[in-house]
């Protein structure tokens, strides 16, 4: 009969415990969407370089190149200019980029100026990586 009891005890415990763990869980979240913490699980990395050239692979199927400007931070006058094509995972240890056409990127850039549209700073690093817009308009080449 002992044991009986240890084990309706225990049930109830537990029943608890989870039933506490729930209510817990539903305030913190309802308390982040409240104040607009909803990430939705994945990296600055991954938002920045891996979804961005998702979405511009579907707006166009042609192939616009995710063209980066990459320079230690307060020393853009070193910076590389060209087209990211091979973007590792977030989860990889080493976060590097193979860039493409850098020499004729970097002319193009300092010829038509070309204006960044987001900017990602690796503080870790010290490393800036703006996305350009490499559009060409027609005050572009001044």
């Amino acid at each position: 009969m002992e044991r009986l009891a240890d084990v309706i005890l225990t049930i109830w415990i537990v029943g608890m415990v989870t039933g506490a763990i729930k209510i817990i869980v539903s305030w913190w979240n309802r308390r982040r969407e409240a104040k607009k913490y909803n990430y939705d699980g994945q990296t600055i990395w991954h938002d920045f370089f891996i979804k961005i050239d998702e979405e511009e692979a579907k707006k166009n199927p042609e192939g616009v190149p995710l063209t980066v400007e990459i320079y230690p931070i307060g020393q853009r006058e070193q910076a590389i200019v060209g087209s990211a094509r091979v973007i590792p995972e977030p989860t990889d240890s080493d976060r590097a980029l193979i860039l493409l056409h850098t020499e004729g990127w970097t002319e193009a850039h300092k010829r038509y100026k070309f204006k960044p549209k987001r900017t990602y700073v690796d503080l870790r690093s010290g490393i800036v990586v703006n996305e350009l817009d490499t559009k060409i308009t027609e005050d572009s080449d001044e």
